[in-house]
């Protein structure tokens, strides 16, 4: 593959990783709040204590995004190294956070929106070199 098509594959990882967090998040905010803002839940989704498991699945949405931005990096070896980090978290490589994963699933299990963005996300995951590859 070459590095154009997996700069674009990392493109399309970022919006896929987007569209869970706004499905998990949108779930969690209803759990915590009625009807707010836009910048209102912003600021329930980074101060909230019961939300603020999501910040792993924010930070790495930048974490992504900066290294895009990296033009020396191999779009492959990031593409690898994500793919590994990210099914570490929502699975289905053993979990790198046991508490992440437990409350993921469950709002995977419950929420049709999580669902449809997780099958999203696992099938832009499977498009990605895996780190032992």
């Amino acid at each position: 593959m070459d590095e154009n098509h997996m700069r674009g594959e990392l493109r399309e990882l970022s919006r896929a990783l987007r569209r869970v967090h706004k499905a998990v998040a949108d779930i969690e905010l209803q759990y915590v709040t009625g009807p707010v803002s836009a910048l209102e839940q912003l600021q329930i989704l980074t101060n909230h204590p019961q939300l603020l498991w999501l910040q792993k699945l924010s930070a790495l949405m930048a974490e992504l995004d900066e290294c895009m931005e990296e033009p020396d990096v191999a779009a492959a070896d990031i593409a690898a190294r994500f793919r590994t980090v990210i099914e570490q978290l929502v699975g289905p490589r053993a979990p790198s956070d046991e508490e992440f994963r437990k409350r993921y699933t469950t709002l995977l299990h419950d929420g049709p929106d999580v669902a449809i963005a997780h099958g999203g996300l696992r099938a832009v995951l499977m498009r990605l070199p895996s780190a032992a590859e």
